[in-house]
């Protein structure tokens, strides 16, 4: 007799130097999707690229923070890096940065979505959803809406969600 084929769960990265971030986004997504496995990935990005490269989530959700005491590269430039040498890995940006010029510089790098800490969890959720579906282009969070809205005009900027 056959063994029926187990249902393989999606597993999904969190990068954030901040445990309470990784414990709640474990409490939010776990909620909303029984399939899901979720796995702490370290900050820094080399340690970061290493792991990936070992053992490669289907979805990476991560800050882009820096930190000058740990020699830690600079943020943009670490999901540069990401991106690089894997391609086809979805990203979800969660951050609480508020600077149009480094938001900007983020979304030259294709990510898949982007959603401010301060978001209602149901962006979360929805940014997770929008991955995870067919969906192109990069979904942006309500309050990543309105930051980049209220930027000055940049014709090569559209915005989708």
């Amino acid at each position: 007799m056959n063994k029926p084929k187990e249902k393989s769960k999606l597993r999904l990265g969190v990068s954030d130097e901040s445990p309470f971030i990784f414990y709640s986004i474990q409490n939010i997504l776990v909620k909303e999707f029984s399939e899901l496995d979720i796995i702490s990935y370290p900050v820094e990005a080399d340690h970061l690229l290493s792991v990936i490269r070992e053992d490669m989530p289907d979805i990476l959700i991560t800050d882009f923070c820096f930190n000058f005491e740990r020699n830690d590269v600079n943020g943009v430039k670490k999901i540069e890096q990401i991106h690089k040498k894997n391609p086809a890995l979805k990203t979800i940006i969660f951050t609480a940065q508020n600077s149009q010029a480094i938001l900007k510089s983020i979304l030259q790098i294709p990510v898949n979505a982007i959603v401010h800490k301060r978001d209602d969890i149901r962006d979360l959720v929805k940014a997770f959803n929008w991955v995870c579906s067919s969906n192109t282009g990069i979904y942006y969070s309500e309050q990543m809406k309105n930051l980049m809205l209220s930027a000055p005009a940049d014709p090569a900027q559209t915005l989708l969600s």
